[in-house]
């Protein structure tokens, strides 16, 4: 069984895509939102995190690459996961992740993250 495109609304301009979409359209809608006289040049990460197996649930985040992988984790509790106060732990292969690893020292671009 097909699952059904589900869609998401952008939280910079409010306009409603698809998953497959979304990750174009922030491209573009990032680029009108920057701020030209900003002295700041902060590395981020264009974040795609789905469901373990298919299903309708998807969000697009951006994410300081200074951040921990333990902010993430926060981050996705607050949002989308916590539900029994269960442990989180990242896998790249069948190697664990440190809570404590910033982003740049893990993530390289197509990377997946289980």
């Amino acid at each position: 069984m097909k699952l059904k495109a589900t869609k998401g609304a952008c939280s910079l301009c409010g306009k409603e895509y698809t998953r497959a979409s979304m990750g174009k359209h922030l491209a573009s809608c990032l680029m009108n939102k920057i701020d030209a006289t900003s002295a700041e040049d902060t590395s981020c990460f264009h974040l795609l995190v789905t469901t373990r197996f298919p299903s309708g649930y998807w969000l697009h985040l951006q994410a300081d690459a200074r951040a921990t992988l333990k902010t993430l984790d926060g981050f996705l509790r607050k949002v989308w996961l916590e539900c029994c106060g269960h442990m989180s732990c990242y896998f790249v292969g069948e190697q664990t992740i440190g809570m404590s690893r910033r982003l740049e020292s893990i993530l390289e671009s197509g990377m997946e993250i289980n």
